[in-house]
């Protein structure tokens, strides 16, 4: 096992050290980001994506700081990852920590095998922001940060210097690609607000809809966007469980799109 020393990636460091760090380390890492305090978002501040989207807004990378970053550790379900995050930095804070207790309106990062994900911290549960970090002004951030001379914008880390180079670097590593934008599998509406939570990940979206079922069934609207049979078999596992029976359609069943159904 790898020992990354503590104050290689934390500590009393600039953002932009946590920034490179937290995407060229070559170990996986997870990143914590809020929102600045500047005049841009002053009215931003804990909001929900919910009342976001009420006024016609939507979380941007440029109002975000990266205040946290650290190896990615192992698990089997991103969701109690998430949720274990939500904890740890509420109640059990690291000592170099140097933003606020997470809330609503906070940003966990997941850079895996290269591909980065972003997931907003909502009222309730997480939802996936398919595309948050593919504005032209973050990346021409990220490049400043990365990068070790000036050139145009190419959403390319691609001018190391040559002592920076891994000694296995082969080929450009675009970050458009890196970060591209990943379909949704499902969505679930609340009935009194209209608020939406989009998933792009099975996993996630089939907890999500657990826990609606366990807690409030009657106050949402879900519609599995997926023709992926496995998702798609998950979600009517959980809506005949929810009556106490089981299942009795075949995974082979689940071949056709499905319309929208109502929680009742």
């Amino acid at each position: 096992m790898q020992i990354i020393p503590w104050d290689e990636i934390n500590g009393e460091r600039t953002e932009e050290d946590r920034m490179k760090a937290f995407l060229t380390k070559e170990t996986d890492t997870f990143a914590i980001f809020q929102l600045r305090e500047t005049e841009a978002t002053e009215d931003l501040h804990f909001r929900s994506m919910g009342e976001l989207q009420r006024q016609g807004l939507e979380p941007q990378a440029d109002h975000y700081e990266i205040v946290y970053t650290e190896p990615l550790p192992s698990f089997e379900e991103q969701n109690a990852f998430l949720e274990h995050s939500f904890t740890r930095f509420n109640i059990d804070r690291p000592e170099s920590f140097r933003g606020h207790s997470m809330s609503v309106g906070d940003i966990i990062a997941i850079r895996r095998q290269g591909e980065i994900e972003a997931h907003f911290v909502d009222s309730i549960g997480f939802v996936e922001l398919p595309g948050f970090f593919s504005g032209k002004n973050y990346l021409r951030t990220i490049e400043d940060m990365i990068e070790q001379n000036d050139n145009n914008l190419d959403g390319l880390i691609n001018n190391l210097a040559e002592d920076a180079k891994p000694k296995a670097y082969e080929k450009k590593v675009s970050i458009l690609e890196t970060l591209r934008e990943v379909p949704a599998v499902g969505v679930i509406t609340m009935k009194d607000t209209g608020e939406e939570l989009r998933f792009k990940d099975k996993d996630t979206y089939l907890a999500a809809l657990s826990g609606f079922l366990d807690v409030r069934p009657n106050t949402v609207i879900y519609k599995t966007l997926t023709d992926d049979p496995a998702t798609r078999k998950g979600v009517d596992d959980l809506v005949y469980g929810l009556f106490g029976e089981k299942n009795p359609h075949p995974i082979e069943h689940y071949l056709k799109p499905k319309a929208e159904k109502e929680l009742a």
